[in-house]
């Protein structure tokens, strides 16, 4: 919020989400014919494997940010101080409540697919080992994505590129539902673009909303990852509930159909609060 303005805002936040992507790609690739036969076929070994590479993430994340290397100081009494209030606050407009529940479907649909996609695929008639590559594709693509949509979506049209973004993933969900073969393609090429930039451009929208003051961005930041990760956690618990129970993708695809509708809804009261 700080350094960026315009254009340049959405592409630094276009960047930065490129790591989880990269991280995506690199995993579900390598998962199958490279960690799994190093932890002796135990999916539990991967596990373990990927926890350290955790580990040793944050451990390199201490070194980076210690005041040695940064050469910051914080005196005693320095710093603002943490105030309850100001998430109220924030709570208050409705265009933040709108938004919030939009981050929820959007994490809802992306940590569905993400964590099933695999699955999908393997019932839609590859191997474990192809399914691990294509489920990459929509990385690969939610890159490019990431990069190029957030700086297309200027505040005069940002509403519209969201709801084409809901679009794709609303056609992800449904074209995924065919057997192996182009409109499969299709459908992990559509889930790429909408992943990739979903998340980027409704954080641009949050930090835009005209009663949102700029000091208070990282807090509205803070609380859009709080409310999103409720649809993290729900996605991928519903989407193998309803797979159970069904004994297939169909429903828990369908449901995903059903998110999308609702994220158009909310979209367009979100454009209304705008006008006020």
């Amino acid at each position: 919020a700080g350094l960026f303005t315009g254009p340049s805002r959405a592409t630094a936040m276009g960047i930065y989400v490129t790591g989880p992507y990269l991280g995506g790609i690199v995993s579900l690739s390598l998962t199958n014919c490279v960690a799994l036969p190093l932890a002796g076929g135990d999916w539990r070994g991967v596990m373990v494997l990927y926890a350290a590479l955790v580990a040793c993430s944050g451990l390199v994340w201490l070194v980076l940010t210690s005041p040695a290397l940064t050469g910051t100081r914080v005196g005693a009494g320095e710093g603002k101080k943490f105030n309850i209030g100001a998430f109220a606050d924030l709570l208050r407009l409705a265009e933040v409540r709108l938004i919030l529940l939009m981050s929820i479907g959007i994490f809802f649909i992306n940590h569905s697919l993400n964590n099933w996609l695999p699955e999908i695929l393997k019932e839609g008639g590859y191997s474990a080992v192809q399914a691990g590559y294509w489920a990459a594709i929509p990385s690969a693509v939610g890159i490019v994505g990431a990069l190029i949509i957030p700086r297309l979506a200027t505040p005069a049209r940002r509403l519209r590129v969201m709801a084409g973004l809901f679009c794709a993933a609303l056609l992800a969900s449904l074209f995924l539902q065919v057997g192996a073969g182009p409109v499969m393609l299709t459908g992990l090429f559509m889930q790429g673009i909408a992943r990739g930039a979903m998340m980027t451009v409704s954080i641009l929208i949050l930090m835009e909303t005209p009663n949102v003051p700029q000091e208070r961005l990282g807090l509205a930041g803070g609380l859009f990852f709080t409310a999103a990760e409720i649809g993290g956690v729900l996605g991928p618990i519903t989407f193998g509930v309803l797979s159970d129970i069904s004994g297939g993708f169909s429903v828990a695809l369908a449901s995903l159909t059903g998110v999308c509708l609702a994220l158009f809804f909310i979209l367009a009261r979100l454009g209304r609060a705008w006008r006020r």
